[in-house]
C-alpha cells in the first residue's frame, strides 16, 4: 500500500479542487472491432454463462466499457480475462501532473470503472473514499460519478479496523457516513481485486438493450450496486437486503458471489429495470453555533444533501434530531407504483424513531437520538459512531439500491443528558491512557517484594507468593540472558558469518524464549498468567478513580522525595484537573469535587493522571503511559480541550453554561455569549459575543491546531419584563472598545 505523505497531501489537495468532467480519448486500441474478441477468458461456471449468453446475443459483453486504473499497476485487474475492455490511457502531460493516481477527481465519458490500491496514514488524510467523504464537494462528485456511468474501487486500508486509537491497532470505523457511490474493500492493497473481477463480469452479463437503456437513464452503477449488495454470500434470506448485512460500509471480498451477480444482471428485463432512489429533506433541526456548537465560522451540521446520500455530523447539544425526508421523487422507468421502506441499518434501535408518513409511504419522520460508539453489529469487534438508516422503493420486482441517511458522532466528546433529555456536561479531548510494562524484571521484583510499591499493586495473595517462589528461577532466567547478550554483542564486532556469533544469537533467542515463557506460566488463579496479572495489576491502580484518597500518604512522601521535574509534571496534570474543574486545586492529590457519579470525561482524565502518577512517582521505568485522543478526522471537527457544564432554572429552562478551560472558567449565558455582567439575582446584564477559530497552517495536510475561544465584536445588553423572568430578551448591541 502506497502510503506516501507527498502523495496523500497531493490528494487532499486535487479533492479540495472542483470536479470537472475529462474530456477527449478514452483509451486507445489497434482492434476497433471489439465484439470479435471473446466475451471472456475465465474459466468455471461464470466463465461458460457468459460465452453462452454472449453467443445467444443476450448478453451485452464489455464492448464500449474502460478500466480506469489509478495506482501504476500496483493492484492492476488481469485484462486477459476481459479481451473486449479498453484501459483509459493518460497523457505525458496528465502523468506528470499525478491526475492518473489516487482517488479519481474528474467525470469520464461512457461506462468506466476503475481502481487505486493507494492511501494515506489515518492520521495523515486515510483512505481515497474517506477523503471523498469528509468533504462536502467530494459527496456531490461521487453522486454525479455514480449517476454518470462512473464507479470506482477503493481500499480501506487503516480506516475500518478493530481498536481506537491505533497506532498498534485500528482506529474503529472513521468514514462519517456511507453511500452507494463506490466500492470499500476490507483490507488494503489487493483487496480491491474481488470487485474488479466483479465488475466487469456483471457489466457483460446485462441484455444488451437493458444495459443500453441503463447507461442512458444514468441508472447502470445504482443497479450494479443493488447486484453487489443483494447477491453477498453473507445473505440468508431475501429479506436480508433490508439489514445492515447487505449494506455495510466496506465490503469483504471473501463474500463475493460472482455466479450469483452475473446471473441477476442478466435476469434484468426492460419490462423490469429497478427502480433509483431519490431523496431530500423537507423538513430537520438546525443547531446553531456558537450556541448549540462550537466549530469555525461556516460549519454546520450538514455534510452532504445529495438525492441518494444525507449525512449529518451530530455537533449540537440537544440529544435528539428530527428531520422529515421525502423520497416521492424516486424514480421507476417504467412507471411501476413504488413501495418505500426506510429501515435502522445501524445504531441502537432503542434512540431511533422512524415514522412513514402518507399512504404510499414516500415520506418518513426520523428522530435520532445522540449515540456514544458501539460495535457495529451485536458481539462485533469493530465500533463506529454512526447511525445508518436505509430508504429503499420497491417496484413489484426488484429493491433499488440503497438511499442513505446517516447521522455521526464525535468520538472525542464525552456528553451526559439527564434523565429528561436534557444536556448536562460535554467534555471535549476523551481519550484512552495505555499502561505498558517495560521492565518485566523490576515489576517481577517488585510484585514479589515487601516494599509499599510492591505491596500496592493490586495481585490476589496466591499468585504473590508463586511469584516469591519463583523468583529466583526468574533471576537465573535474567542471568542467562544478559551473560548471552554480552557475548553476542563482543562477536558482533566481527564477521556477522562467524560461526561463534551465530551461535551467539541463537543462544540470547533461546534465553529470551525462555523469559517469555516464564512470563506467559499460568499463576494459580485459573486462566491468568504472570504477564496478564502484572499489566492487569498496573491497569487496575491507573483506573482506581480512588487511587489518592486510599494512598495518600504514601504518594505524599513520594512526591516530598522527587526530583523537581517529577513534581512539576504530577502539579501540571493536577492543574490541569482543577483547570476542568474536576479536582479542588488545593489538594496534592485529585479528590472528587462532589459526590455525583463521575464523568466519563473526569474518568478519563483522571484516569490518565493516576497512570502518570504511578509511573513517574511510584514506578519509575517499570511502566510507560501514553495518552492517545479519541482520533477525530480535522476535516470533520477541530480538536479542543475544554469542559462544558450547562445550567437551567425554573421548569427546566436553559440558562447557559460553564466552561472549564486551561485560560480559566468563562460563564455564558443561553445565547452563546460571554457574561460580563450581572444582577442581583445572577442573571445577565451584559455579554460579549464569542467567535471560534483555529490556527491556519501554510503548510498543506490535515490542521490538528485546537480550536480557540475569542472574544467577539459586539458587547450586548439585557432587559428583563419580571423578577421571574430568567432568560431575558437582547436590549441593545453596541461595538467593543478593545
Amino acid at each position: 500500500m502506497h502510503r506516501r505523505l507527498y502523495w496523500a497531501l497531493i490528494t487532499a489537495i486535487l479533492l479540495a479542487l472542483p470536479f470537472p468532467y475529462r474530456t477527449g480519448a478514452l483509451g486507445q486500441d489497434k482492434k476497433p472491432d471489439l465484439t470479435s474478441r471473446p466475451i471472456t477468458t475465465a474459466q468455471g461456471e461464470v466463465g461458460d454463462l457468459l460465452r453462452k449468453w454472449w453467443k445467444e446475443g443476450t448478453a451485452a459483453g464489455n464492448v464500449g466499457d474502460i478500466y480506469d486504473n489509478r495506482d501504476r499497476a500496483h493492484s492492476q485487474l488481469d485484462l486477459a480475462r476481459f479481451p473486449q475492455l479498453r484501459q483509459l490511457d493518460y497523457t505525458e502531460e496528465e502523468i506528470k501532473q499525478g491526475r492518473h493516481w489516487a482517488a479519481q477527481r474528474v467525470i469520464l465519458p461512457g461506462v468506466v470503472f476503475g481502481n487505486s490500491s493507494t492511501s494515506a496514514h489515518p492520521r495523515v488524510g486515510g483512505s481515497n473514499v474517506r477523503m471523498y467523504y469528509t468533504l462536502p464537494k467530494g459527496l456531490e462528485f461521487l453522486y454525479r460519478q455514480y449517476t454518470r456511468n462512473n464507479l470506482y474501487i477503493y481500499p480501506e486500508h487503516r480506516d475500518h479496523d478493530p481498536g481506537r486509537t491505533g497506532p498498534e491497532e485500528g482506529f474503529g470505523d472513521l468514514f462519517p457516513t456511507n453511500t452507494p457511490y463506490v466500492i470499500t474493500s476490507q483490507g488494503s492493497s489487493g483487496s480491491d481485486q474481488p470487485f474488479m473481477r466483479a465488475v466487469p463480469l456483471t457489466l457483460a452479463a446485462f441484455r444488451p438493450e437493458v444495459k443500453k437503456q441503463l447507461i442512458e437513464k444514468g441508472f447502470l452503477m445504482p443497479t450494479v450496486q443493488l447486484i453487489l449488495r443483494a447477491s453477498g454470500k453473507q445473505l440468508k434470506e431475501t429479506d436480508d437486503y433490508l439489514t445492515g448485512k447487505a449494506h455495510p460500509t466496506v465490503f469483504e471480498g471473501s463474500l463475493v458471489d460472482e455466479v450469483k451477480m452475473v446471473k441477476m444482471a442478466h435476469d434484468i428485463r426492460l419490462e423490469n429495470i429497478p427502480a433509483a432512489i431519490q431523496m431530500r429533506v423537507v423538513e430537520e433541526d438546525v443547531p446553531t453555533p456558537g450556541r448549540d456548537f462550537f466549530e469555525p465560522a461556516g460549519i454546520s451540521e450538514k455534510l452532504a444533501d445529495t438525492p441518494v446520500v444525507i449525512a449529518r455530523i451530530f455537533r449540537g447539544k440537544d440529544r435528539s434530531r428530527r428531520m422529515v425526508v421525502s423520497a416521492a421523487k424516486s424514480i421507476d422507468l417504467n412507471k411501476r407504483p413504488l413501495k418505500y421502506h426506510w429501515v435502522l441499518l445501524r445504531g441502537d434501535p432503542t434512540r431511533v424513531r422512524i415514522t412513514p408518513l402518507g399512504d404510499d409511504k414516500s415520506q418518513a419522520e426520523i428522530v435520532v437520538d445522540y449515540q456514544e460508539r458501539r460495535p457495529i453489529s451485536p458481539g462485533a469487534p469493530l465500533e463506529s459512531n454512526r447511525v445508518d438508516i436505509g430508504v429503499f422503493a420497491h417496484n413489484g420486482e426488484y429493491y433499488s439500491a440503497p438511499g442513505f441517511i446517516t447521522y455521526f458522532t464525535l468520538d472525542h466528546e464525552a456528553r451526559i443528558y439527564d434523565k429528561t433529555g436534557k444536556i448536562v456536561e460535554i467534555g471535549y479531548g476523551l481519550g484512552q491512557t495505555r499502561v505498558t510494562v517495560t521492565d518485566w524484571p523490576r515489576a517481577i521484583e517488585l510484585a514479589a517484594g515487601d516494599t509499599p510499591a510492591g505491596r500496592l499493586l493490586p495481585i490476589p495473595a496466591a499468585d504473590r507468593a508463586a511469584l516469591i517462589k519463583d523468583l529466583p528461577e526468574f533471576q537465573k532466567l535474567q542471568a542467562a540472558l544478559k551473560t548471552a547478550s554480552a557475548r553476542r554483542d563482543i562477536l558482533r564486532k566481527g564477521k556477522k558469518d562467524n560461526p561463534d556469533f551465530i551461535t551467539a544469537e541463537k543462544a540470547v533467542t533461546a534465553a529470551q524464549k525462555a523469559i517469555d515463557a516464564f512470563l506467559d506460566r499460568r499463576l494459580p488463579r485459573a486462566g491468568q498468567s504472570l504477564r496478564s496479572s502484572l499489566a492487569g495489576g498496573f491497569h487496575s491502580l491507573a483506573t482506581d478513580m480512588k487511587l489518592a484518597e486510599k494512598h495518600t500518604t504514601l504518594l505524599e512522601e513520594l512526591l516530598g522525595k522527587a526530583e523537581a521535574p517529577v513534581r512539576a509534571a504530577i502539579e501540571a496534570g493536577q492543574k490541569r484537573l482543577a483547570d476542568l474543574g474536576l479536582i479542588k486545586s488545593n489538594t496534592a492529590f485529585p479528590v472528587r469535587v462532589d459526590k455525583t457519579p463521575l464523568s466519563p470525561y473526569a474518568r478519563c482524565l483522571i484516569e490518565h493522571f493516576n497512570a502518570e502518577v504511578l509511573s513517574r512517582l511510584v514506578y519509575p521505568g517499570v511502566i510507560t503511559v501514553k495518552f492517545h485522543d479519541n482520533f477525530v478526522d480535522p476535516r470533520i471537527s477541530v480538536p479542543r480541550y475544554w469542559r462544558d457544564v450547562y445550567r437551567y432554572g425554573v421548569e427546566g429552562q436553559f440558562e447557559g453554561w460553564e466552561r472549564f478551560a486551561s485560560d480559566g472558567k468563562t460563564d455564558f449565558n443561553a445565547d452563546g455569549h460571554s457574561i460580563l455582567k450581572k444582577d442581583a439575582q445572577g442573571r445577565c446584564l451584559e455579554a460579549r459575543t464569542v467567535r471560534y477559530k483555529q490556527h491556519v497552517l501554510k503548510r498543506p495536510g490535515p490542521n490538528m491546531s485546537p480550536l480557540r475561544q475569542l472574544p467577539g465584536d459586539e458587547i450586548v445588553s439585557y432587559e428583563y419584563a419580571s423578577d421571574k423572568d430568567r432568560r431575558g430578551k437582547e436590549k441593545s448591541r453596541t461595538a467593543a472598545k478593545d
